[in-house]
């Protein structure tokens, strides 16, 4: 009798000590893959956002006239002219050194490149504009934009 139980003493100590070790296995790869999941959702977005994000700073642009092409650093810069309490501001989307940027600032006032806020990362940003239709290419990715309409016409 007493053999009996010191048998089924071992037996749930054991079943207690697979049941723990398959909790904590479960718990360790449930982190595992919480902390590759957390790390994919910090990375940059990718081009794809970048150019909706263009197509809404061009939906509030207060007209076609106000979208332009200039010179800015590197390369060319889509800018986009609005007034504010009787001033005059630009926002400037542009690339430098791997990263779209942003620059928002008084129109009389000049700016460096280096002084705008990082967007995304992105290897290269290309503004064609013809006719009131824009087209943006982030690495590869292409949109055209209707100026008119101010909203997205297709890739």
């Amino acid at each position: 009798m007493r053999g009996r139980r010191s048998i089924s003493g071992i037996a749930a100590a054991l079943l207690l000590c697979l049941f723990a070790g398959l909790i904590l296995a479960s718990l360790l790869s449930g982190a595992g893959a919480y902390r590759r999941v957390a790390a994919r959702g910090g990375e940059t977005p990718d081009s794809r956002s970048t150019l909706q994000y263009v197509a809404t700073k061009l939906r509030q642009a207060p007209s076609e006239e106000s979208v332009s092409l200039r010179p800015f650093g590197e390369g060319d810069c889509l800018c986009i002219a609005e007034e504010i309490e009787g001033a005059e501001y630009i926002t400037r989307v542009y690339c430098r050194n791997g990263r779209i940027m942003e620059l928002f600032a008084p129109a009389e006032i000049e700016f460096s490149p280096e002084d705008g806020e990082k967007i995304a990362e992105a290897d290269a940003l290309e503004f064609s504009l013809e006719n009131g239709l824009l087209l943006v290419k982030i690495d590869g990715e292409e949109m055209f934009l209707d100026l008119s309409h101010r909203g997205e016409v297709g890739p």
